[in-house]
């Protein structure tokens, strides 16, 4: 799949994919809030190998306008378990973004955090994973931000 970022303003951009199939998906956000953390899930789920989180679905044939969080809150959606612990790894991965470098023992962490919310921390849940994750988001977050308006960003998934 295909994964477009286009900068639709500084305050907005547009997510664009195009499955594997060929056909295409978009959707607009605003920027401040969902940018890093659909750059996150991108990095994460390319170097993971994942199939079934948020752009597995996506590929799946998902539309991306039913997977906002705006429609996310009334509508009913089955997500795998791959899917609620990638977001729990996400979420957390995006927080700490704002350092220069991962905690040493943030996989553990992890891991501990997953087992709380009663889930299983999966087993590529490697620090070595998560250096690459952070490092390739900080470089697709620095790319982004030389973008002028209405260029894009695209890599493959």
């Amino acid at each position: 799949m295909n994964v477009c970022f286009i900068k639709t303003s500084h305050q907005e951009y547009t997510l664009e994919c195009t499955r594997d199939n060929g056909s295409v998906t978009r959707v607009t956000l605003e920027a401040k809030s969902y940018l890093k953390h659909d750059m996150v899930h991108f990095v994460y789920e390319r170097e993971a190998q994942l199939n079934d989180s948020f752009y597995g679905m996506v590929n799946a044939g998902c539309e991306l306008e039913s997977l906002t969080p705006q429609a996310m809150k009334t509508a009913s959606i089955d997500s795998s378990e791959e899917a609620l612990t990638t977001e729990i790894i996400v979420g957390t991965l995006q927080g700490v973004l704002v350092n220069e470098t991962l905690p040493y023992d943030m996989n553990t962490r992890l891991a501990d955090y997953i087992v709380l919310q009663g889930r299983s921390a999966p087993p590529h849940l490697t620090m070595d994973l998560l250096e690459r994750v952070f490092k390739e988001t900080k470089q697709l977050i620095n790319r982004y931000a030389q973008l002028k308006t209405g260029e894009r960003l695209c890599e493959t998934l």
